[in-house]
């Protein structure tokens, strides 16, 4: 009798066994199918979390006009893989110097997204190549971030963004891929008539008059 039993509960324990066997390989077909397709194949971004370790995929998705105006912004997969390289090389790094949280004022837009708040028509944010970020948690200035960027970390356009000469309301940074990054520095401001105005420099002190970069209002 017990025999029996012992036959019987071996023949369980395959059955759990192969069950176990099958949700693995499902685990690992997804897995894979998750790295193919952001080498262009097509990924399904509504299944994504997290674009990188300290970045979730709502954060970046989040704009209160889209919200506002229901206005769709879901990346393609070409502006994900772009918004994850950013996140890798530009913003784990930031955010490990900083060791606490930064807060995301706006990273992806879509083209209406972009449109509706007024955006530049060839914004880095609708290719996922940008980030705003703001010092709202108070773990360092806007303009702590700002120097500690300029001279540490590998970045497109980083704009300093409004505020005075002390500290920027926001900042705005973008990272590529496809070419050289051109750590190139802006400053922006409003003149005497209100109007937005930009002004390029190299070591951000000596401020030189430029062309309007690839940036706009916060989503």
């Amino acid at each position: 009798m017990w025999m029996d039993g012992v036959m019987a509960l071996i023949k369980k324990l395959k059955v759990l066994l192969k069950k176990l066997k099958k949700q693995s390989v499902k685990e690992s077909v997804k897995l894979q199918e998750t790295k193919s397709n952001l080498d262009g194949v097509g990924l399904s971004a509504a299944k994504m979390t997290k674009i990188s370790d300290h970045i979730s995929y709502e954060e970046a998705m989040f704009s209160r006009t889209a919200l506002r105006r229901g206005i769709s912004n879901i990346p393609g997969p070409e502006q994900l893989k772009c918004m994850m390289d950013l996140a890798e090389n530009f913003f784990e790094p930031l955010r490990e110097w900083v060791e606490g949280p930064i807060k995301i004022t706006s990273m992806f837009r879509g083209k209406k997204l972009n449109t509706a708040i007024g955006g530049s028509r060839s914004s880095q944010h609708m290719k996922g190549q940008a980030i705003d970020i703001d010092d709202t948690f108070g773990h360092k200035t806007n303009a702590e971030m700002y120097y500690y960027i300029k001279d540490n970390l590998i970045f497109d356009q980083m704009i300093w963004e409004f505020g005075d000469d002390h500290n920027p309301n926001w900042l705005h940074i973008s990272f590529v891929t496809h070419r050289k990054n051109r750590k190139k520095l802006t400053v922006a401001y409003k003149d005497q008539d209100g109007k937005t105005k930009y002004m390029h420099t190299e070591k951000h002190e000596t401020r030189t008059g430029g062309l309007s970069p690839d940036t706009g209002p916060r989503a």
